[in-house]
């Protein structure tokens, strides 16, 4: 190279934003650039020129460890290298390559170009950004809630460990979903409306918010219920890339709000049982006493040949009468259900039970058929027996009303067991409840037998009383095609 090119080449490296040295083979410094100067913290090249790169640039009495153009000059190989270095007390990044060329200008044998490039920042940068990283990982990992991320396609691009475990796939689920399955092609995604929803949010940019949602799961299970919300994600032009997905399972806390709702009404009824009774027995006991006494003027009369009008007279006050002990008897009956207290726990056959109060209907009457499946090896269940025959009683009657007018009319009665539990269900081929009223059946005073006078209360102290039983009821309808109840059972009920 010429005199002229060498110049120009020079001044090529002048310009770059890395550490230029030319070494010989001592480890001399023959020519750095203005970067490798301003790093050492010198004014000229003349105040470096001649001495060991070691000594002037980083103070060092020895070479630096693992030094690349040591290396170089022993193997004659390009060497490259990531150093640590401290300068000043403080540690530094250094990324080097150390290259060998012969000048035949001069006569002091090899020399050595190393670059230098400081990455202390970049380096820096780096591992905050793999702390950064690593803290995010493990909130993800060990935060109670499913996160997951999917792209423009509804396809999982990343999951945390708690949305692994309810995929059902465990830690397989990250091989088998993240970059092959689409959730919002998901026939359960789908099936509850959600999808809609995703598809919508990555469309429009809208975030995607819902609570106590009922989703179907991967098992079937209609009664998950969770809070989720999907926040679009956006890349650096500013379109949407993918949707960030949270969900948090509300099932069991749903079921608790629900069950402390339900404790609220029932106490609500209590209060309201004992104010009625309160305000309208003595009232009533005054008018069947006045009617008992109409009812002896009547007689009275009637003996002393007064009769015709005092007759109907008569009758008319037997129909108070009667009207005003049912209206008794409708009272005590709402105070004895909402103040059951001190269960009579025994052992019963559940069996004998449904038997005795299925034998106190007129099925015949109703032209009901009836089918009757009942395990005879069914463990004994400790329960108060009043209590369970109300709960029958109640729910047999509702069928019954169901059936009413319906050509070939069924009630199917059936009892089993399977571990721990008896099982009870009681079946109709009736009307069947609507979806719209099926979560309001358990609430106190709803009732659609209005032309029956019913008060709605049937089915409410049911569900209490199993509870109190350590048993839970659950139904499921088909318009148009019946109902049934399925009633669970403590073998060995826990009592408080």
């Amino acid at each position: 190279m010429n005199k002229s090119g060498l110049i120009n080449f020079r001044s090529i490296l002048e310009t770059v934003p890395f550490g230029v040295l030319v070494l010989n083979h001592n480890l001399q410094i023959v020519w750095i650039n203005k970067e490798t100067i301003r790093f050492a913290e010198k004014k000229n090249l003349s105040a470096m020129k001649g001495r060991l790169c070691y000594q002037v640039i980083f103070s060092r009495n020895k070479p630096c460890d693992r030094c690349p153009a040591l290396r170089c000059i022993n193997t004659g190989e390009v060497t490259r290298r990531e150093l640590t270095m401290d300068f000043k007390g403080t540690p530094r990044h250094f990324l080097t390559m150390a290259i060998p060329f012969t000048n035949s200008a001069a006569n002091g044998g090899p020399m050595i170009i190393e670059l230098a490039q400081d990455i202390t920042y970049h380096k820096k940068v780096k591992d905050q950004l793999r702390h950064s990283n690593e803290l995010t990982r493990t909130i993800l990992d060990n935060a109670p809630i499913s996160i997951f991320t999917i792209d423009i396609n509804g396809v999982f691009t990343s999951m945390n460990s708690v949305m692994a475990q309810q995929t059902g796939l465990g830690d397989r689920a990250g091989d088998l979903l993240i970059g092959r399955f689409s959730w919002i092609d998901n026939p359960y995604t789908i099936k509850c409306g959600l999808a809609d929803r995703i598809r919508n949010s990555l469309r429009t940019g809208e975030i995607v918010e819902v609570w106590d949602f009922p989703f179907i799961t991967y098992r079937g299970d209609k009664n998950f219920l969770m809070n989720f919300k999907g926040i679009p994600l956006y890349g650096a032009d500013g379109t949407i890339e993918g949707l960030l997905c949270i969900i948090e399972d509300t099932t069991e806390r749903a079921k608790t709000q629900a069950l402390l709702a339900q404790e609220a009404k029932m106490a609500a009824v209590g209060r309201l049982a004992a104010s009625i009774a309160h305000n309208l027995n003595n009232p009533l006991a005054t008018i069947s006493a006045n009617a008992e006494l109409a009812m002896a003027l009547c007689d009275s009369l009637e003996a002393y040949g007064y009769g015709g009008r005092w007759s109907h007279l008569r009758d008319y006050h037997k129909a108070i009468k009667g009207q005003a002990f049912r209206c008794t008897d409708i009272i005590n009956d709402m105070l004895k259900l909402s103040r059951k207290e001190g269960f009579k726990w025994e052992k019963l056959d559940l069996n004998r039970i449904l038997s005795e109060v299925i034998g106190g209907l007129d099925l015949k009457k109703h032209r009901i058929k009836l089918l009757k499946v009942l395990r005879p090896d069914l463990p004994q269940i400790e329960c108060d027996g009043w209590a369970l025959q109300q709960v029958f009683l109640n729910l047999l009657n509702n069928a019954i009303d169901a059936l009413e007018s319906r050509p070939r009319a069924q009630i199917s009665v059936k009892t089993q067991c399977s571990r721990n539990t008896a099982t009870v269900e009681i079946s109709d081929n009736g009307i069947g409840i609507p979806h719209e009223i099926m979560e309001k059946i358990f609430e106190p005073f709803f009732t659609t037998k209005l032309s029956k006078k019913d008060l709605g209360l049937g089915l409410t102290f049911c569900y209490e009383f199993l509870r109190e039983m350590g048993g839970e009821m659950k139904v499921k309808s088909k318009p148009g095609h019946g109902t049934t109840f399925r009633i669970t059972l403590p073998v060995r009920a826990v009592r408080e």
